[in-house]
Formats: C-alpha cells, sequence, structure tokens
C-alpha cells in the first residue's frame, strides 16, 4: 500500500520541471563561444571568473592562457572586480570551465607593487622560510636597511649569514617564559 515509488517520482520531476538542480556546464555552455566575465579571484597561476549571464558559470583562465607573452604577475593585469568582455570558453566539463584571452591584448594598468617592493618580500620570505614569523618591526628593519644602503649588500650579505644561522628561537622563547615564572613562584 506504499505510494513511496510514485511520490519519489513525483518529486523528481516538479525538481527536474522546476530547474532546483543545477544544470551541467555541458548543458548551459559550448566550447569556443565568447563571453563577459568578472575577476572573482586573482591568485599566483591565473584567475577565477564568473560569467555575466543569467547562469552565472564560473572557472578559471589559467597564466599561461592569459596572454601571448610572458606575464609574472597577473594582478598588474586584472583585479577582483574587473570586467573581461570577449572571453573565451576553451574548455567545458559537467562542473568546470576554462577560458582563454590570448586572442585579446589586455594592457598592464595597474601595478601593485614595484620591482623593489617585489624583491623586498621575496626576501622577507626567504627570512621567514629560516626563523619562521618574522616581527614588524623586523620587517621594518629590512625595509630601512634598504631604502638607506640598497638591496644589493642586504641580499649580499645575507647570503652568506642565512644558511650559517643555527640559532634556536624556541630556546630564546622558553628562556623568557622561565624568567616570567619566578615572577610566579
Amino acid at each position: 500500500m506504499s505510494n513511496k515509488g510514485t511520490l519519489d517520482k513525483n518529486i523528481a520531476k516538479y525538481i527536474e520541471d522546476t530547474n532546483l538542480l543545477p544544470k551541467s556546464y555541458n548543458d548551459l555552455y559550448k566550447k569556443n563561444t565568447s563571453v563577459t566575465v568578472k575577476v572573482e579571484n586573482v591568485v599566483k597561476y591565473g584567475i577565477f571568473v564568473q560569467i555575466q549571464d543569467e547562469n552565472k558559470g564560473k572557472g578559471l583562465l589559467h597564466i599561461t592562457k592569459f596572454q601571448n607573452m610572458y606575464v609574472k604577475r597577473i594582478e598588474d593585469y586584472l583585479q577582483i572586480g574587473d570586467i573581461i568582455e570577449d572571453v573565451k570558453i576553451i574548455d567545458v566539463t559537467q562542473d568546470s570551465l576554462a577560458f582563454s584571452t590570448l586572442h585579446l591584448k589586455l594592457e598592464q594598468k595597474y601595478m601593485v607593487k614595484t620591482q623593489d617592493q617585489t624583491d623586498i618580500q621575496e626576501i622577507k620570505d626567504r627570512i621567514a622560510q629560516r626563523v619562521g614569523i618574522i616581527s614588524k618591526d623586523a620587517e621594518k628593519k629590512i625595509e630601512d636597511f634598504i631604502k638607506k644602503k640598497g638591496i644589493v649588500p642586504f641580499v649580499m650579505a645575507m647570503g652568506t649569514v642565512i644558511d650559517d644561522f643555527n640559532y634556536d628561537l624556541s630556546i630564546k622563547l622558553v628562556e623568557e617564559i622561565e624568567k616570567k615564572a619566578r615572577d610566579y613562584l
């Protein structure tokens, strides 16, 4: 006396008819068509975009499919919220889209960081790999030294010091804790 099978079929038909289930990108988009997209996120390897249509398809524009030249920093060209027209869909799967702008000539319109700022960040990253988190005071000292004396002497000195640097920061922290603990004894 169960109507469960009929009920399940009716629910499935209703969902399909009312379009509540997300459709496959294969049903919505075709390869080699052009679309307008909005930049949603910028990462080192490309940008994530959303198609500006009623279906709001999302996918990746990989940095290798961005321009017909080497691009070191995609964020110098695009930022979150930018709109790009005439973007080609180069691959469509059930749940992903891939895009290309190789056919477009996009201009570099942002200079988020100068080369010196990029180099300084690479120096900070290298030091952080060796010692862990860098304090704001240490970052300021690095920037001040480079501003006064230049980046070359800093990098040369860092190259000779960093590999031989064997200071255990954790022991220094434990020593400070021991000193403070004496106040509570």
